[in-house]
């Protein structure tokens, strides 16, 4: 099973995200996951580990880019025919590189 990871740490090093203080003991964090699949998402309060955490959150594939999808395939190469169905196939793949796993 192939994780990737996620940290928040109230009052150290914080990364892939942002925490706003709400000032009466709770925090406000976001983030942007990068990678599509399982995540692991670490939250510590003055580096010990808030209960749950951590914590598996399932990620799903942003949307296609077509700078970064590929295709491959004999029916835009060299050779095809006329008359005759040429056919290849488009990997579609997001903005961070993650190939996408269902249509659109």
């Amino acid at each position: 099973m192939l994780l990737n990871y996620i940290l928040f740490s109230i009052t150290t090093t914080l990364l892939l995200g942002t925490i706003i203080n709400n000032n009466d003991g709770t925090y406000r964090c976001t983030y942007n996951p990068k990678f599509a699949g399982l995540n692991r998402l670490e939250v510590k309060v003055a580096g010990v580990h808030i209960s749950g955490s951590p914590f598996i959150v399932n990620v799903a594939d942003g949307l296609s880019k077509g700078s970064t999808s590929t295709a491959k395939g004999t029916g835009f190469w060299v050779g095809s025919m006329a008359g005759y169905l040429g056919h290849f196939t488009v990997q579609s793949v997001d903005e961070h590189g993650n190939p996408r796993n269902k249509g659109k």
